[in-house]
């Protein structure tokens, strides 16, 4: 049996990463039940890089070896910015091995940097920016397959030497709609909630956007009763503190969601606010219009992605509020069936891309099609 490695942030539990994972597997295996897909953390150890599966001891690690594999894929997440992993990508190539890209993104960028790409324009001077591993560029063209996450992933990378970097959308599209159930409301909005060390938005913490998003909710929840939710048992203290300052108005599910737990909540929701950014892409692919809270400028770039750029909100805006109520009255209104459609048309888009990427893996290894 052949084995594809991919590489992700994997073993931590954030469903965002580990949803990706699944969702790549499960495609592989309903075009080949001949290649088994290997989950790998890359990590590093004083210019060593070290190989980590999932599920075993923390401690257990061995020199990443990709002659080891068929075939080394880069997944989902916001791995461009990890230099351990365009190195793997790199040794894996030295070793004759083939490579891949699959949807992965870059973040960190100043978020006025992110803004005018939302808006279509040029990249503003003057502007300082974390720049890709310098062998990103002959890296990422010696792939076999090679996409990114979206449009600002693809402008930046552009312009740090990679000519044409195509844009296959994030893999969490793949993610399936749940059945339609025309007897079930959808009357509630869906909240997926977190708290990260590493945010880069200014004019705000943590506390403060905890408490406006919760004034906020409370006004709205007649119209729609808010559900809390998270996908990382990381962020559930963050999740029960706005469920408490929210009050009986919301609902609080303990437990993280899952894949499938997540398409069931979007069955009964008429929409989603999500401070992760995979909250947003799962929405997305559920046809369900999201506002994404852009706590990181990996936000702007899936917006831009699915023509939704207009529905991320910054946390630290003083018209926060103002800008949630502008997002809820349209696309919860007379608009909420064009916003679904339109992004149904993107994910179906996006699908097809990611799915040919996998396709074209499998040919290469003399599976499938």
């Amino acid at each position: 049996m052949k084995q594809i490695a991919y590489l992700g942030w994997l073993g931590a539990g954030n469903l965002g990463d580990e949803g990706c994972f699944q969702l790549f597997r499960r495609l592989v295996h309903s075009i080949s039940t001949q290649v088994e897909c290997i989950p790998i953390t890359i990590r590093e150890s004083q210019g060593t890089l070290y190989a980590h599966q999932p599920g075993a001891a923390a401690s257990s690690r061995s020199p990443w070896d990709p002659a080891a594999y068929d075939y080394v894929v880069l997944g989902g997440g916001s791995l461009l910015n990890a230099d351990r992993y365009l190195l793997a990508l790199q040794a894996a190539q030295a070793a004759g091995v083939p490579t891949a890209v699959w949807g992965t993104g870059f973040d960190g960028l100043p978020h006025e940097l992110a803004r005018e790409w939302i808006a279509g324009g040029p990249i503003p001077a003057g502007i300082e920016a974390p720049a890709p591993h310098p062998c990103a560029p002959q890296v990422l063209q010696a792939c076999r397959i090679a996409g990114v996450r979206g449009p600002v992933t693809a402008a930046w990378l552009a312009a740090h030497g990679w000519e044409s970097p195509a844009v296959c959308g994030d893999p969490g599209l793949l993610l399936a709609p749940p059945p339609s159930d025309g007897a079930a409301a959808r009357d509630q909005l869906a909240v997926i909630w977190g708290m990260s060390h590493r945010a880069t938005h200014q004019g705000t913490d943590h506390e403060a956007l905890t408490d406006r998003t919760a004034g906020w909710l409370r006004r709205i929840a007649r119209a729609c009763r808010p559900v809390i939710a998270v996908m990382w048992a990381h962020d559930l203290p963050a999740a029960q503190e706005l469920a408490r300052r929210v009050g009986k108005a919301a609902t609080l599910v303990e437990e993280p969601l899952t894949l499938r737990s997540f398409a069931l909540l979007m069955s009964r929701s008429a929409l989603t606010l999500s401070y992760r950014l995979h909250g947003c892409i799962f929405s997305a692919a559920c046809g369900t219009p999201f506002c994404s809270i852009a706590y990181r400028s990996k936000c702007y770039d899936f917006a831009r992605s699915v023509e939704a750029g207009e529905w991320v909100v910054e946390p630290g805006s003083p018209d926060y509020e103002q800008r949630l109520d502008r997002w809820f009255s349209r696309a919860g209104g007379r608009e909420q069936r064009e916003h679904s459609d339109r992004l149904k048309r993107s994910a179906a888009r996006y699908r097809a891309c990611l799915v040919e990427t996998v396709k074209g893996i499998l040919r290469d290894l003399g599976e499938g099609e």
